[in-house]
């Protein structure tokens, strides 16, 4: 005679493949310490001067000028950032840290 056993079914009021996963709230960064390191004549040398620590990201336009913003060439982890202020009327360029 061959023996039987049954399973009793599992009932669940939330189980885990029903939950909708809710994505992770990005945490958003406020880099305001930034402090003026350098000021330079022209756009290409301050470019020079960044092109082997920092990768370009981003550019925005403000009243002050156009901004354009750099991150730590080595991770995207990595919090070293910059940006290069160049102001509407002015020739001169600042890497603001």
């Amino acid at each position: 005679m061959e023996e039987y056993s049954s399973l009793r079914n599992y009932n669940s009021d939330s189980s885990d493949s029903e939950k909708e996963k809710l994505p992770q709230q990005k945490i958003l960064k406020h880099y305001s310490s930034y402090y003026l390191e350098k000021s330079f004549p022209s756009v290409d040398l301050a470019k020079a001067e960044i092109y082997k620590q920092y990768v370009y990201r981003t550019k925005r336009d403000s009243q002050d000028g156009v901004k354009l913003f750099y991150c730590c060439r080595v991770s995207r982890n990595c919090s070293a950032k910059l940006y290069l202020h160049l102001p509407g009327k002015l020739v001169i360029v600042r890497i603001i840290m």
